[in-house]
């Protein structure tokens, strides 16, 4: 799939050895880019809870979390969280689940806590802030260049 006025591609197709789940192909300036996908339910309180393996994450300037959250209705709340993997350590505490270490991040949504502000994304520009976080200065937003 061609995605950013046909020089984005994307592959979907990723072997299971890391945390990355799309990784993206700049076609005219060969940069690439991968997004850790992670979806997490709202609880009771409005906080987000999620957990990332230690063993498969590795810290890269290319790679992004992206935080995904959705109402018990299964209804994706209105701000995602785009994190840069090298800020990931900063925000999550050490973990073990059962042995197994990972990095482990709560937050509130509503108010939205400090620590997250910089990372949060309306859903509507997801797509748009990804592509530019990851390939800054090489696509243009129509919405903003419209006139």
């Amino acid at each position: 799939m061609r995605a950013g006025l046909q020089n984005v591609l994307i592959a979907q197709d990723r072997l299971r050895v890391d945390c990355v789940d799309l990784l993206l192909h700049d076609l005219q300036s060969y940069a690439i880019g991968g997004l850790a996908i992670h979806t997490s339910s709202l609880n009771a309180q409005g906080i987000v809870q999620f957990r990332i393996r230690r063993d498969t994450f590795f810290i890269d300037p290319q790679l992004l979390v992206v935080i995904i959250p959705s109402g018990n209705d299964g209804a994706l709340h209105d701000t995602a969280s785009v994190i840069p993997a090298v800020d990931l350590p900063a925000i999550t505490t050490v973990s073990s689940d059962r042995g197994d270490p990972g990095y482990q991040g709560s937050l509130r949504l509503e108010p939205l806590a400090a620590k997250m502000r910089p990372f949060a994304v309306p859903m509507e520009r997801l797509g748009v802030t990804v592509l530019e976080r990851l390939f800054p200065g090489r696509l243009s937003d129509p919405a903003t260049t419209a006139g």
